[in-house]
């Protein structure tokens, strides 16, 4: 047997509830003619009849009664999915730009950043050159510094401080270092270490998350937020923190949007949980403290 067509499935409703071809016709929009093909078509399919056929109209026979039981069930489920999307698509998109590093700590606590049943939706974008804000290029961004455009509000929530880190144990040994390349070594700490005459590179790769997991393997030093490698079980600094790095971060949004109940609930869950975390942005909790 073919698998079930949930269309089928309710034209055999209408036709069950309305006893006959012509009322089920008004009710769905469907011809009499292809009413009565498509219930035949059901009828073969299962193997089994579901209507008496009379001069006064459709009678159910006791098979029709069963899938008539059964698929009321279906139609109450697909009414909760129905539902369920009309929801999901009606509600408030949140655009929340940040570089790859805010990103995933945003990522690990997003029980903090969103809940079930609020009336906005997270979309991050993942960006280490800034985004517009003004131009609406996104709806929170969370920069390394004040914003300074036009139409712009911000927030100073935190300052973040950078430090070499390599694997447990290996963090006393003269490692070579992992860089960023191409369009990944954009950002302060990248170029911080391009500057170094004395750096002996080891290895190179354009994403950051590898740049981790290379660390995480012992392949070298990683220069990284210390949101980052102190929350890393694997990872140990091999540096104090890089006073040149330090940065200020700023959570900016466009002015006409401070009032808007998505975006101004987005900001202040994610203001709490970067303010409640400064110890570990500015460095103050290494593994060991």
């Amino acid at each position: 047997m073919k698998d079930l067509d949930w269309n089928d499935l309710s034209l055999f409703l209408a036709v069950a509830r309305d006893g006959g071809l012509g009322p089920a016709a008004r009710r769905t929009g469907t011809s009499a003619a292809t009413l009565g093909r498509r219930i035949t078509a059901l009828e073969k399919a299962l193997g089994l009849r579901l209507f008496d056929r009379g001069r006064l109209g459709y009678d159910l026979t006791d098979a029709g009664r069963t899938l008539l039981a059964q698929a009321e069930e279906v139609e109450q489920a697909v009414a909760v999915i129905q539902r369920w999307r009309a929801n999901e698509t009606s509600r408030r998109a949140v655009r929340i730009s940040a570089g790859t590093w805010m990103t995933s700590f945003l990522a690990a606590h997003m029980g903090a950043v969103h809940e079930t049943g609020a009336g906005w939706r997270a979309e991050f974008v993942t960006a280490n050159a800034r985004l517009d804000i003004a131009r609406r290029a996104a709806d929170i961004g969370i920069r390394n510094r004040r914003p300074d455009g036009v139409g712009l509000a911000g927030r100073r929530v935190a300052t973040v401080c950078f430090a070499a880190y390599a694997l447990a144990g290996r963090e006393g040994e003269d490692l070579p270092w992992i860089a960023l390349a191409g369009e990944a070594a954009i950002t302060p700490s990248a170029e911080w270490l391009a500057r170094r005459q004395d750096a002996a590179i080891g290895f190179r790769c354009t994403d950051a998350r590898t740049l981790l997991d290379l660390a995480r393997a012992g392949a070298g030093r990683a220069v990284l937020p210390c949101l980052i490698g102190d929350a890393e079980p694997a990872l140990r600094r091999a540096s104090p923190p890089i006073a040149e790095l330090a940065s200020e971060q700023w959570l900016v949004t466009h002015h006409d949007d401070r009032h808007d109940p998505a975006v101004h609930a987005a900001a202040e869950r994610i203001s709490k949980l970067i303010r409640a975390h400064r110890p570990l942005f500015a460095g103050e909790q290494p593994h060991g403290a």
